[in-house]
């Protein structure tokens, strides 16, 4: 049993060896943690409930958990998305897009404008009547509800000490950007008129707001452009789902009155949703459509007794590793351009570019940056420590969670080399895109200048307070469990969610 315990310990801390404090920007992806890894919300008051069920005559109890959760920590979120100031080493939390400038590409003069008008409207010919231009502060939220449920079952006639535990959470989760125009919205109107040297005066005013969206499709021969259809940005998405389902199987190497050892395997089979790309921060229930395998071990000892009353200590944790997947995510580059070859195109996902000889027209970049990739998520570890104080058959937990997860690692499957380019902004769209001709600055992407940084979920440490408050009414033929409680889990680092949550429970032993 020992060595058991120090082979977890060497696993825990070899996840923790991987962690490291950083503040995270210009990333296209963020999944935060899954509903379905939450050992502290799982475990408050329902290990009362099952050490209850000897008593009855088939040894299962099931518990249902109603729960509403809610992120706090919307500013960091926003630099997670957001934009880096490399001339001051400054992380924003808004992208801000102003008039043409004298150069594509980088603005020297102000790295907080990573676009400009020509960057995301066509205007082949035009040289006056840009007024494009906003800053857009980004505040991402996630609220989520939904109940998690649990059977345990006890495998005594069997083999003595052998049980059986699956879990699942039935969730609604809702995620939004949260952005809002602090610049004043300027509108502009696109290019209809073949060979015009400005921009029309009349017409529907389009914002930055608008091509996010995916709102600004331009039909004019000579400045063809799509709308976009893939990172798109909203500030409601949601999605309904089975979170996984977790499988137990474990034996209690002690089981004792007072005390407690046992040790589990774990398998986990995807039943959410796989990321599709479609929308920036898109709402995902699960763990983005991985298997995973792992182990776990539960520990309980009494260290004080008096009367009616006992305090017990509890220390358990699930170690998880996740297999490698396909999901779809958004690409980023790096910007090819004099003096910049070290660094991301910054937001180069939403400049228009153009596809060679094959198509007329110019289109986001997110539209093809989005694509199938091959991630690892690796392996994730879910502790707690709880003290839980029994006085008659009420029961007090009150604990900590710590959740730890290392940094995926993503794959691009398939890039054809050659055949995308920044375009340029004279580029005249009723002939085919020449990729020798029309790009700028000879920023053509191919594979070498791919960025997968941008799209992977970095290493996550999160810590996590929590307390529950139960009552097992024990004088039934079969106990039955009410319970409540909350927690409140922090980070370090913008590049996981700092959220609240409340939950209320009801089992019942049999």
């Amino acid at each position: 049993m020992k060595k058991i315990i120090k082979i977890s310990l060497i696993a825990a801390v070899a996840t923790f060896g991987m962690l490291q404090a950083k503040t995270y920007h210009d990333k296209t992806f963020l999944m935060p943690r899954s509903h379905n890894q939450n050992i502290a919300m799982e475990n408050a008051t329902w290990h009362k409930l099952i050490s209850h069920s000897d008593e009855g005559a088939f040894g299962g109890s099931i518990q249902a958990t109603g729960f509403y959760q809610e992120s706090t920590n919307e500013g960091p979120i926003g630099k997670y998305f957001g934009i880096n100031n490399y001339r001051f080493d400054q992380m924003q939390d808004f992208i801000q897009v102003g008039p043409v400038r004298t150069a594509q590409g980088f603005n020297t003069s102000n790295f907080a404008t990573p676009l400009s008008s020509r960057d995301i409207f066509h205007t082949r010919q035009v040289t006056s009547g840009w007024t494009l231009a906003d800053k857009i502060v980004l505040k991402p939220s996630q609220e989520s509800w939904g109940a998690h449920l649990g059977y345990h079952q006890k495998l005594d006639r069997m083999v003595e000490g052998l049980f059986f535990r699956i879990t699942t959470p039935i969730i609604h989760v809702k995620n939004s950007l949260g952005y809002t125009s602090t610049g004043g919205a300027v509108g502009q109107r696109l290019a209809t008129t073949a060979g015009a040297a400005s921009l029309p005066t009349t017409g529907t005013l389009y914002t930055v707001i608008d091509y996010l969206t995916g709102r600004v499709s331009n039909n004019d021969a000579e400045n063809l452009q799509q709308a976009l259809t893939k990172a798109k940005w909203h500030n409601s998405n949601s999605k309904t789902a089975l979170a996984d389902v977790d499988v137990e199987v474990g034996y209690n190497f002690l089981y004792e009155k007072t005390k407690r050892l046992c040790m589990h395997g774990i398998l986990t089979i995807p039943t959410g949703n796989t990321p599709q790309g479609e929308y920036l921060f898109e709402a995902v229930a699960g763990n983005g459509d991985h298997w995973g395998a792992g182990f776990g071990l539960d520990s309980c000892f009494r260290v004080w007794t008096e009367k009616n009353s006992k305090l017990d200590i509890i220390a358990a944790f699930n170690y998880r590793h996740f297999f490698r997947g396909t999901e779809t995510r958004t690409l980023g580059f790096r910007s090819s351009e004099i003096g910049f070859t070290t660094r991301p195109d910054l937001w180069g996902h939403y400049k228009l570019i153009g596809e060679n000889t094959s198509t007329r027209g110019v289109f986001p970049a997110a539209n093809v940056l989005t694509r199938e990739v091959e991630v690892i998520p690796g392996c994730q570890f879910d502790g707690m420590l709880d003290m839980c104080l029994t006085w008659n058959k009420f029961s007090l937990d009150v604990g900590y969670n710590l959740f730890a997860k290392k940094a995926e690692d993503i794959r691009v499957k398939h890039w054809d080399n050659n055949r995308y380019a920044v375009a340029a902004w004279d580029y005249d769209t009723s002939s085919a895109f020449d990729i020798t001709v029309n790009e700028y600055n000879d920023q053509i992407i191919n594979k070498e200048n791919l960025l997968v940084d941008v799209c992977k979920n970095p290493s996550v440490a999160t810590h996590k307070l929590f307390g529950g408050l139960g009552y097992i009414f024990s004088g039934f033929q079969y106990p039955i469990m009410l319970g409540g409680g909350g927690s409140w889990e922090f980070v370090t680092d913008n590049d996981c969610l700092r959220q609240w949550a409340v939950w209320g429970k009801l089992g019942l032993a049999f």
